[in-house]
C-alpha cells in the first residue's frame, strides 16, 4: 500500500515568457479593466470614509467635553446658590432678632420717656 500526498507528487511545470503583454478576450478585458476602476473608486470612498469617522469622533469627544465643563458650571452654580440660601436664612434670623431689640429699646424710650413726664407731672403738683 502506498500513501502519496499531493506535495510528494512531481508536477511538472512549464517555463513561462517574462512579457507584460497578455492576449485576452476583449469582453474579458473590459470586464478587468472595469473591476480595477471599480476597486480605485472603493478605495477612495474608503478612504474618505475613515476621514470621516475619524472626523465624527473628534466632534464627538469636543460634545462630551463642552457637556462635562456646562454639568461642572452647572454644579458649581447650584453650589451658588444653595450658599446663597444659607445665607438668607442667616440674615433673615438676624433681621427678626434685630427688629425684636428695635421694639425692645422703642418700649425702653416710651417707659423712659412716660416716666419723666409722670416725674415732672408730680414735681409740678407738689
Amino acid at each position: 500500500m502506498s500513501l502519496s500526498a499531493s506535495s510528494q507528487t512531481v508536477i511538472k511545470t512549464q517555463q513561462v515568457p517574462n512579457s507584460d503583454t497578455l492576449r485576452i478576450h476583449k469582453n474579458v478585458a473590459k470586464k478587468v479593466v472595469k473591476d480595477l476602476v471599480h476597486s480605485d473608486v472603493l478605495k477612495q470612498e474608503r478612504t474618505l470614509l475613515l476621514e470621516n469617522i475619524d472626523t465624527l469622533v473628534n466632534q464627538k469627544s469636543y460634545k462630551d467635553s463642552v457637556i462635562a465643563y456646562k454639568d461642572k458650571e452647572i454644579f458649581s452654580y447650584k453650589d451658588i446658590i444653595s450658599l446663597n440660601k444659607e445665607k438668607e436664612v442667616v440674615y433673615v434670623g438676624t433681621i427678626k432678632g434685630l427688629e425684636k431689640e428695635v421694639k425692645k429699646q422703642k418700649l425702653i424710650k416710651k417707659s423712659a420717656l412716660g416716666l419723666l413726664v409722670i416725674s415732672i407731672g408730680f414735681l409740678i403738683v407738689k
